[in-house]
């Protein structure tokens, strides 16, 4: 693990928050934090109180409207907008969009970008649920 998070410009509440988190991760895994490539630590929390990460179940955790500090231990940066999007399944990078067969979403904007993210769920269960909705409907007929 980083020894020196002063160098990464964080503050010190989220230093701290790495720092407690990694080695409650190293305590609980036995290996160090930067060895795991998807390991996120959402920092919008206080990991003391509630921890919301992805080392147990190897997923990431929840988005919420403030879960815009999520912290990968190996490349020591912030998951970006794109990031989130791409997570959700949308289309942001080509080979997404390929595989879809639908243009690549432009992310021009990051503070658009990262509202989007905040309380919503994958593209494909969205994508049911509006299935479902648009089935249910019915044109009445006089």
């Amino acid at each position: 693990m980083v020894q020196d998070l002063d160098c990464l410009g964080l503050p010190r509440r989220e230093r701290e928050a790495v720092r407690y988190a990694g080695s409650l991760y190293k305590e609980k895994f036995g290996k160090d934090p930067t060895e795991d490539p998807n390991l996120f630590l959402n920092l919008s929390d206080n990991p003391k109180t509630f921890l919301s990460w992805s080392a147990t179940s190897g997923r990431l955790p929840t988005f919420r409207t403030n879960s815009t500090r999520f912290y990968n231990f190996q490349r020591e940066q912030w998951m970006t907008s794109r990031d989130r999007l791409s997570a959700l399944g949308l289309p942001v990078t080509p080979s997404t969009a390929l595989a879809m067969g639908v243009p690549t979403l432009p992310v021009q904007d990051d503070a658009r970008a990262s509202s989007i993210c905040g309380n919503s769920f994958h593209f494909s269960s969205a994508t049911v649920a509006q299935m479902v909705a648009m089935s249910c409907y019915r044109i009445k007929t006089i």
